[in-house]
């Protein structure tokens, strides 16, 4: 029948009612009075009518409709039956691919909050050794030592002595494991298995030799650094290394290798780089905490010129350091002076690392699972249209994107340390990526309003 001199095509209307009917028959919608009475209706039409009533056609068309939803009819127009045979075998496959997505997702999400949590922990446990300042403990156990002479006789100073002595003890081998742990947490790649994908010379930069090193201490052989060139002025820090101090059987030659090391550290210290001054010798070198004639501590020829407080000021810390040297760790393995500024250094860098994950890594990783999960639930139900990869893929794509977005709509979490903290964006992003037509409908909806123009005035 020639359709092309009326208005409406009725034939097109009624193939759309036939796969109205039709997907509705087979997913068992058709349950309404009204529904089965404008179908028998429109069907009564079309048998016994040259040209079917286009009232009925309309009129059950639009109750079939209202019915498959949220399937339309053109979506059983252009092939996307979920129905259908090659839509169930395309949903299957679909379905086990973002069941592997989802899965890979997750495990990327573990490792990824496994790295935050050692990042987490370490910044806790730098802080509190901050916190516990373990400088000043050594201090005030020194003069204690020094002036009240505890170990004179049997007193409640006497125990109180030892309890502190115990005390920075504990303390200074909870520094050196979370000096390792800050030194890990630091260098280790952001990525996971980023490790095993980088050279070694690329990721063994000075910071990460010095912080191995230091954190090595009492585990390897003697390894202290000695410049080859006499006119190259030291570098290394005269308070700076008990760490690289190791125990060995040979007590003067461990205080040899301390003496050299002191008397550069003291040369960089007040400037005396000269090549005189570098070319000393060990046999030149007083021992390391010596006594001078007056019973002080022994200074290095260089304070010789020092003003007298300076000279002062320096015997007390050199006092300090003798006192964890020879006392607190007779073994070389005290690091109370020299690894506590080295470890706080760390901070900066691994709180970078926690404001990347937190912020752009784990909210995306989240939409991704989010929109995953979604899916799967959305191809596996026959009351969903049928998709393509493309589409599923886009879908996906969004919901990791925004993950991230609804991040810069929540407030950022002052404290990094815990992850309860930072637990609600991620849930948000989550969220998000599964309903992420929600986010689209708010940012239309500000479109909107920000689009519209107010009426000018008279108008």
């Amino acid at each position: 029948m020639d359709t092309q001199s009326h208005v409406v095509d009725l034939n097109g209307l009624t193939e759309d009612l036939r796969r109205g009917v039709e997907y509705a028959s087979r997913a068992g919608l058709l349950r309404g009075a009204a529904v089965l009475d404008a179908i028998s209706a429109a069907e009564k039409t079309i048998k016994n009518d040259q040209r079917p009533d286009l009232h009925a056609v309309t009129l059950a068309l639009n109750e079939v409709a209202q019915v498959i939803a949220p399937i339309t009819v053109a979506d059983l127009r252009f092939r996307r039956d979920p129905t259908s045979l090659d839509n169930q075998k395309r949903a299957k496959i679909l379905q086990l691919s973002l069941t592997i997505f989802s899965l890979a997702v997750m495990v990327l999400i573990g490792l990824f909050m496994n790295g935050l949590r050692i990042e987490q922990g370490s910044i806790a446990e730098l802080n509190e050794i901050n916190r516990v300042q373990p400088e000043l403990k050594l201090t005030a156990l020194r003069k204690m030592a020094e002036k009240d002479e505890p170990t004179s006789q049997r007193s409640p100073l006497f125990d109180e002595y030892h309890q502190k002595i115990e005390e920075l003890r504990q303390i200074n081998n909870g520094m050196l494991l979370t000096f390792k742990r800050a030194c890990d947490a630091a260098h280790d790649s952001l990525f996971p298995f980023g490790n095993y994908f980088i050279k070694a010379h690329d990721t063994k930069n000075a910071g990460e030799q010095g912080c191995q090193q230091s954190s090595a201490a009492g585990t390897e052989e003697p390894s202290i650094p000695m410049k080859s060139d006499p006119s190259t002025p030291p570098n290394i820090n005269a308070f700076e290394i008990t760490s690289d101090l190791r125990p060995s059987g040979d007590t003067a030659a461990t205080d040899a290798s301390a003496n050299s090391q002191y008397i550069s550290g003291a040369s960089q210290m007040t400037s005396f780089s000269s090549a005189t001054d570098a070319q000393l010798s060990s046999a030149e070198v007083p021992n390391l905490c010596d006594q001078d004639q007056d019973g002080g501590m022994q200074l290095p020829k260089e304070a010789a010129g020092f003003p007298k407080w300076m000279k002062t000021v320096l015997a007390d810390t050199l006092s300090d350091f003798c006192f964890q040297l020879k006392v607190l760790s007779p073994d070389g393995r005290g690091t109370l002076l020299n690894v506590s500024m080295a470890q706080l250094q760390a901070i900066p860098e691994i709180k970078d690392k926690i404001a990347l994950r937190t912020t752009w890594f784990l909210p995306f990783f989240y939409g991704l699972l989010g929109a995953a999960i979604f899916m799967i639930r959305d191809v596996a139900s026959i009351r969903t249209p049928a998709m393509e990869g493309f589409p599923i893929l886009m879908r996906v794509s969004l919901g990791g994107v925004a993950g991230i977005v609804i991040g810069w709509f929540t407030v950022a979490p002052s404290n990094l340390e815990t992850v309860s903290s930072i637990s609600v964006p991620f849930a948000l992003a989550f969220v998000t990526g599964y309903g992420i037509d929600v986010l689209f409908t708010m940012l239309d909806r500000v479109n909107r309003a920000l689009g519209a123009h107010p009426k000018a005035v008279g108008a």
